[in-house]
């Protein structure tokens, strides 16, 4: 009687490291439900085999050892064609697995025939056109729907494939990618050369899947090549990429594409095919813009914005994209200080530059959030409507230049009735979203206590500000003087 086939089968090329291998064979998965193909190319030598060797016969039933002669596509056809799961999962050399993503990536994947991770939700059902947007996002692969299909060679291959396997797919399933992102690799050529071998693959489809598969050809392929470490290459170098994303903008963006990228991606392809490379490098160093409110637009005051000829202003319209990461950056804190002579009085006062420009006053609220202990404040974030705040500070606003001077006293009165952490945050209007972002502290010298008395603030992570309530702080009377004495 033979086994019955298991749940999944991991695909990884072995390139020396066994600490992919390692990550797999401690995933979560009940015994029977993983297999991992361990595919071993003709170019790896002794060492690497007998490794490979060894490891597969620490680990019977779970590991296995298939030797391809060739190397890129041939190998994983060669992986797929021994693969017995029900579903297959390419899991690169370089990656290392939390022991549960597997099963909970098995578990996402239902009974669809490819798993998008990280893309937008609404990508699930069926395979609709807009799933060709998300290529590289594909993770899981349901193994029967893979017969017939070759694993191609050269740039984009993953991608590729992937547009093969959804061509054939019924249904797509969506869900979040908690893997950690790497870092584009390859040169700009590299990339551009991958998003012209896609864009040859969509010559054949109708033109909206085509439109859909060139949207995220431009948001990965594109926006790798135009990557700011780049700007590290020499000039000629640089040059030669540039004009090799400008051409393939030329051939390919059409104005619906380009109202559909990213403002800072949007930006950067259009300076480039207007071939102004002294303002693209400008603005690909440019990782943390102002901004304009005007007239119920927003803009980003990227290089080139009204200041050169023949710039469209919809080339910087920042108006329903969340911009969390970019104005989190460019937020610059001015200083902190304790004010007040009575007890009602004491408040700890806080100012910052906000990096855009036209902010109306009732556009920015600040107040505290208590912590749970042991608790670090949150991340930026995008949200619909402004967060209830446990403790409101009084916030005024003015113009600064490009910037919005925010100015806010919160009352340490009302902090003080329990001991405890308070984080101070500040939540804007901007555009579509409200951005709720913790506020930092200034450099330099900053008084960490104040009135009143047991009241004091610390960082927490990324220099976030937080104000620290001891007991002292909650006495009042004579139970406060003897506080404070015993406390001396």
């Amino acid at each position: 009687m033979t086994d019955a086939p298991p749940d999944l089968t991991a695909v990884t090329v072995h390139r020396g490291s066994l600490d992919c291998l390692a990550a797999l064979a401690a995933q979560t998965l009940a015994p029977g439900r993983l297999e991992v193909v361990a595919v071993l190319e003709g170019a790896a030598g002794d060492g690497d085999a007998e490794d490979l060797d060894r490891f597969a016969e620490k680990h019977p039933g779970l590991v296995r050892v298939v030797r391809a002669a060739a190397t890129g596509g041939a190998s994983r056809a060669a992986a797929l064609a021994a693969a017995r799961g029900r579903y297959v999962v390419f899991v690169d050399h370089a990656e290392t697995p939390a022991p549960e993503r597997l099963e909970r990536l098995l578990s996402a994947a239902g009974d669809a025939d490819v798993l998008l991770c990280g893309a937008p939700a609404d990508l699930g059902g069926a395979a609709g056109t807009a799933a060709l947007a998300a290529l590289g996002a594909a993770r899981l692969y349901r193994r029967d729907l893979l017969d017939g299909l070759d694993y191609p060679d050269g740039p984009a291959a993953a991608e590729l494939f992937a547009l093969r396997a959804l061509a054939k797919a019924a249904a797509v399933a969506v869900c979040e990618d908690d893997a950690p992102r790497t870092a584009p690799t390859g040169s700009p050529l590299d990339h551009v050369a991958a998003a012209e071998r896609l864009a040859e693959a969509a010559e054949d489809l109708d033109p909206e899947p085509r439109a859909a598969l060139l949207s995220g050809v431009f948001t990965r392929e594109i926006a790798a090549a135009l990557d700011p470490r780049f700007l590290a290459l020499d000039a000629f170098a640089r040059a030669e990429a540039w004009r090799a994303a400008a051409d393939f903008a030329d051939a390919h963006l059409t104005e619906g594409l380009r109202a559909g990228l990213p403002v800072a991606l949007r930006v950067r392809v259009s300076l480039a095919q207007h071939r102004d490379l002294e303002l693209l490098e400008a603005a690909l160093a440019q990782t943390a813009p102002r901004y304009l409110a005007e007239d119920g637009r927003l803009y980003a005051r990227y290089p080139g914005f009204r200041t050169a000829a023949d710039l469209p202003d919809e080339w910087f319209a920042a108006d329903g994209e969340p911009l969390t990461e970019a104005f989190a950056r460019g937020v610059e804190p001015r200083y902190l200080v304790w004010t007040g002579v009575r007890r009602s009085d004491f408040h700890l006062e806080y100012s910052c530059f906000l990096p855009v420009e036209g902010l109306d006053a009732d556009a920015v609220r600040v107040g505290a959030v208590r912590l749970p202990d042991g608790a670090e404040p949150e991340p930026a974030a995008a949200v619909a409507d402004f967060p209830e705040r446990e403790t409101a500070a009084a916030a005024e606003t003015g113009p600064d230049g490009t910037a919005t001077v925010v100015t806010a006293r919160l009352p340490l009165e009302a902090l003080a009735g329990e001991v405890g952490k308070w984080a101070l945050r500040a939540s804007v209007r901007l555009g579509a979203h409200v951005y709720d972002l913790p506020l930092k502290a200034p450099q330099g010298y900053v008084r960490r206590e104040g009135e009143l008395r047991g009241v004091s603030v610390e960082w927490g992570r990324k220099r976030s500000t937080v104000v620290k309530v001891r007991q002292r702080a909650t006495r009042h009377g004579a139970s406060r003087l003897l506080g404070f004495l015993s406390d001396r």
